[in-house]
């Protein structure tokens, strides 16, 4: 008696088919996640978001930097903003708060955002340094407010007991 077996070679041929329709969906698979991947791109919102932080996290991160001149007393950027503003009689290595914090700045900009090539304006409001109506301004590659700004961050320094601040802002034009 014989018993309805499939041969190996008619075993073998279904393995393969059943291999081969296996690698088919796959394929086919794949192909429909790569149509829809092309249709919706995904956006890199963390990218994005570091990008447009990147002038307020920068300003905010200038005004806490201690001024190497200053180390005896440990004074910050923003102490000396302030006490330029307040025209209080601070000096440091024998510079005066007002032109220290301004040659600082610059130093800081030299070495980093002119040093990347950015456009940007570093500024201040409020200070009236070192008369009425001037201020600190640090330009580079001929941005200023007229021109459209990419990215704007600032920083507020209140100047109490006195009911007045100042701001340090950085616009990193387009």
């Amino acid at each position: 008696m014989r018993k309805n077996r499939p041969s190996k070679s008619r075993k073998s041929q279904m393995e393969a088919f059943g291999l081969a329709l296996i690698v088919i969906i796959i394929i086919v698979g794949f192909f429909l996640f790569l149509m829809f991947r092309i249709k919706n791109p995904i956006q890199d919102y963390k990218k994005q978001y570091i990008a447009e932080q990147m002038a307020s996290n920068y300003v905010i991160s200038v005004t806490g930097i201690d001024v190497r001149e200053c180390s005896a007393k440990s004074y910050t950027i923003r102490d000396l903003l302030i006490a330029c503003a307040r025209r209080d009689n601070v000096q440091c290595s024998g510079i005066d708060a007002c032109e220290l914090v301004n040659q600082t700045l610059y130093e800081i900009t030299n070495k980093s955002l002119i040093a990347q090539e950015f456009k940007f304006r570093l500024f201040t409001q409020g200070l009236n340094w070192p008369s009425a109506g001037e201020e600190i301004n640090i330009e580079h590659r001929g941005c200023d407010e007229n021109d459209p700004k990419d990215q704007s961050g600032y920083a507020i320094l209140p100047l109490h007991p006195v009911p007045r601040q100042i701001k340090l802002i950085l616009d990193i034009c387009k």
